[in-house]
């Protein structure tokens, strides 16, 4: 090879190598700019303290309904889950027998006032006939003995009455409270003893929220307060209640307490037996940090938050708390009325320049 086409071959291949340095750095580099974000002003806002328990819903009452008589069942009137108001018919017994024995004490009963009246009379007569001496002060006597144990007689035999009529009217079986039917017993055909149970009723408004608070709480805990219960079968929608009751006493194995709370449920949306969330706001705190959930970044269990300093993204380690409506309670690292970055923040670091929006 020549010197000329050494020197040509050299001079291609250091254009060549230009090349490609420029493709690996295409432009020329510039200084890092601000980044553009967003910001909000921390405010001072009122939270609700709250102390959340789980625990079940039951039927403020109750209630095993058995029947006072026996008898065949012609008709059972509900079914389970209905609903019944106090009062409403449950389940009819027979009443052949039950009106025969009642027709029997209002006959006996008539017949025994008719005998009074006479016995009455009789006295009354005895009594002018004495007067005259006509007859003894025996005779007398034993006449007005008689016209009171007829009296006697009238209100046994009224009291016979009075039982078969309450017999005959507890042969409709009625619902003592408000409610829903449980669990039913019985079917129309067969026979029932009395005092046996026929149905199961439960008060399904309102509903009481049993549930078992832990012992640090045992302080801030008491009547009055109002209560947001949640169940698994209703997502997104809360129920609003009061405590009723606070136990006493601390529960040595568990080391919590017990408190009931009061939910109304006139619509009977909620069910008795379901599993449940409370949340007892014992207080509301005044003036307290908080800031966006957007602002507060957490890794590796550490939260921080940026706030805005002279053009400048500052980092703040953060102490939070809780979180309500979409902000977090901020316990300790930032003061009211500090700017706090709530997007375009997440890839910058301490003291980056930052241009809020």
């Amino acid at each position: 090879m020549t010197p000329r086409a050494v020197s040509l071959l050299v001079g291609a291949l250091s254009l060549l190598v230009a090349a490609g340095c420029g493709k690996k750095d295409g432009s020329p580099k510039t200084g890092p700019g601000a980044a553009a974000v967003k910001t909000a002003v921390i405010a001072g806002v009122d939270l609700p303290r709250t102390v959340e328990a789980v625990g079940t819903l039951q039927g403020w009452e109750e209630v095993t309904v058995s029947a006072e008589v026996p008898g065949v069942i012609e008709k059972v009137h509900v079914d389970l889950g209905d609903a019944v108001s106090e009062g409403q018919p449950l389940v009819q017994i027979s009443t052949k027998e039950l009106r025969a024995a009642f027709e029997r004490a209002e006959g006996a009963a008539v017949r025994a006032e008719a005998q009074a009246e006479e016995a009455a009379r009789r006295r009354a007569r005895a009594e002018e006939l004495h007067k005259r001496g006509l007859i003894s002060r025996q005779d007398a006597e034993g006449l007005d003995a008689d016209a009171r144990a007829a009296n006697a007689a009238v209100r046994e035999k009224k009291g016979d009455l009075d039982v078969a009529r309450v017999r005959l009217d507890n042969a409709t079986i009625r619902a003592p409270i408000s409610g829903s039917v449980r669990r039913r017993n019985v079917s129309a055909g067969e026979f029932i003893e009395d005092k046996k149970p026929v149905m199961v009723l439960v008060s399904s408004h309102p509903l009481k929220l049993s549930v078992q608070v832990p012992e640090r709480y045992v302080a801030e805990v008491r009547p009055g307060q109002p209560v947001e219960v949640s169940v698994e079968a209703i997502p997104g929608r809360t129920f609003s209640g009061k405590v009723t009751r606070v136990a006493p006493a601390i529960v040595v194995e568990s080391r919590a307490f017990a408190v009931e709370a009061e939910v109304p449920n006139k619509g009977g949306v909620l069910k008795a037996g379901s599993f449940a969330k409370a949340a007892i706001r014992t207080r509301i705190d005044r003036g307290v940090s908080a800031v966006p959930e957007a602002a507060v970044l957490t890794q590796a269990g550490t939260s921080k938050v940026f706030v805005v300093e002279s053009g400048k993204a500052r980092a703040r380690a953060v102490e939070t708390g809780r979180r309500i409506d979409g902000r977090i309670e901020i316990v300790k690292g930032v003061k009211p009325g500090e700017r706090v970055l709530v997007s375009g923040h997440a890839r910058l670091s301490d003291g980056d320049a930052v241009e809020e929006k």
